[in-house]
């Protein structure tokens, strides 16, 4: 565009500027001359940008200049000519080549080229995301696939960190409550796996899992969970060897005594009021025999309680002389007349008897004790 006017007749206002002014022979003002320099470019920077924008020039249309301006308002096309007009693009302007790749001056009054060797241009949109790389690092709103290694809260500053999950929507008044809450803390610096993750919710159900495993634990006084494998080694077995049948139920009925179920049967435990003797008493029976019943000491197979004297019952085999002969063993007596028994054993003898006679036993024998006394 050339300069304000020169032609014969201008005046200058307040700004410095030349003008025209209209002739006014009345006032004796000359008026300032028309050139064809000053009106040719007047129209020239007009039509300029209405060319630019793709439009026709039209005598009837007074908007072409606006459009213009509005289509030519976009990022432009880089010009060697425009640089050259303006001395150089400003630093920060961005323009496009007819790729389009767009640019950004790293200099004032740049006029070299974009993309050429030591050219003073930066890809505008090098550092800028694109959609196929924001899918890929980040997560929509509306939910989609995460692939990889995912970190959750610092991993320099000790923290709490909470998720929230809502699948019931809002209530009736104030804000609405999540459904689930699972919480994480408490960990160990430098120690992985140490925090504690403690699930809020109405139900956590596992019944469509194929398998949930749980670690063996030691200590049984916590609130640890029971795997399988500890419980099996543990307890009664669940799938006892066969003939044995499974006992599926233990309770205590009216008569306070126990019952077992197994699914077909449920047979009634004894009490220990049902027992024949005081549960702290034993019953020891057991059978002797030896050459000669004349004074024989016997010994206990477990010996009674200490300080105890136990009740002896022995049975012998008829005088092994004669069927018409009998005989019966009896407990030896000491210089006090006491029976000789103690926790460990007894001493006893065999006496015959025949229709006429009786005497000491001093043969072969069978014996056959039951001794009754306090266990161990």
């Amino acid at each position: 565009m050339v300069d304000y006017t020169t032609t014969s007749g201008y005046v200058t206002d307040a700004k410095g500027r030349r003008q025209f002014i209209d002739r006014n022979d009345g006032l004796d003002i000359q008026g300032t001359y028309l050139v064809a320099k000053d009106r040719n470019q007047d129209r020239n920077s007009l039509l300029g940008p209405v060319v630019a924008s793709g439009q026709i020039p039209d005598a009837d249309n007074d908007d072409q200049l606006t459009i213009a301006i509005q289509a030519l308002g976009s990022i432009p096309l880089w010009s060697q000519s425009v640089a050259d007009a303006i001395k150089g693009y400003p630093l920060g302007t961005v323009v496009r080549d007819a790729t389009p790749k767009y640019w950004r001056s790293t200099a004032d009054k740049n006029l070299t080229t974009p993309g050429a060797d030591g050219s003073e241009w930066v890809d505008f949109l090098s550092d800028a995301t694109t959609q196929d790389w924001a899918n890929k690092q980040f997560l929509p709103l509306v939910g989609g696939n995460v692939t990889g290694a995912m970190d959750w809260g610092s991993k320099t500053v000790a923290s709490t960190v909470t998720h929230r999950f809502w699948s019931a929507g809002p209530p009736a008044e104030g804000d609405a409550a999540p459904d689930a809450t699972l919480t994480i803390a408490g960990g160990t610096p430098g120690t992985a796996n140490k925090g504690t993750m403690a699930l809020s919710t109405g139900v956590f159900d596992l019944s469509e899992t194929g398998q949930v495993l749980v670690p063996s634990i030691l200590i049984f006084g916590g609130k640890d969970a029971l795997n399988a494998l500890t419980a099996e080694g543990r307890y009664v077995k669940s799938v006892p060897v066969a003939p044995n049948k499974r006992i599926t139920d233990i309770w205590e009925n009216a008569d306070g005594r126990l019952v077992f179920g197994d699914g077909t049967t449920a047979p009634i435990l004894a009490s220990l009021s049902d027992l024949p003797l005081d549960p702290g008493q034993q019953i020891q029976t057991f059978v002797v025999s030896g050459d000669n019943s004349g004074i024989v000491t016997t010994k206990f197979p477990v010996a009674f309680k200490a300080g105890t004297v136990p009740r002896v019952l022995l049975r012998i085999n008829n005088e092994p002389n004669s069927n018409a002969w009998t005989r019966v063993a009896h407990i030896a007596l000491d210089a006090n007349y006491n029976e000789v028994i103690d926790n460990t054993g007894f001493t006893w003898a065999a006496t015959y008897f025949t229709s006429n006679s009786a005497g000491n036993s001093a043969v072969q024998f069978t014996l056959t004790v039951m001794a009754i006394g306090e266990r161990q």
